[in-house]
């Protein structure tokens, strides 16, 4: 999920967490913006019952682009997209 740390990109990341799904949140920072939100996404997913994982990502750096889509591998699984970014 890039854009995954705040906004719209942090809630669809949530939701597909509440459904157990494994998550790949990629920003160029960990911490969300909001004043209101205490953890990390990929923390909150955990939190909900998915599986999160932050690669830090600046989507206009293809060799970081690289590495989100590298990312799921590490967990076997099949990568579907969601850019928010």
């Amino acid at each position: 999920m890039t854009g995954g740390t705040s906004g719209i990109g942090r809630e669809v990341a949530l939701r597909y967490g509440e459904a157990g799904a494994t998550v790949i949140v990629a920003d160029m920072r960990e911490e969300p913006k909001e004043d209101d939100v205490s953890a990390p996404t990929h923390e909150a997913i955990e939190d909900v019952g998915g599986r999160g994982q932050f690669v830090e990502t600046d989507v206009s750096d293809p060799d970081q682009v690289g590495s989100v889509v590298e990312a799921p591998r590490e967990f076997g699984e099949p990568a579907p997209s969601a850019p928010d970014a």
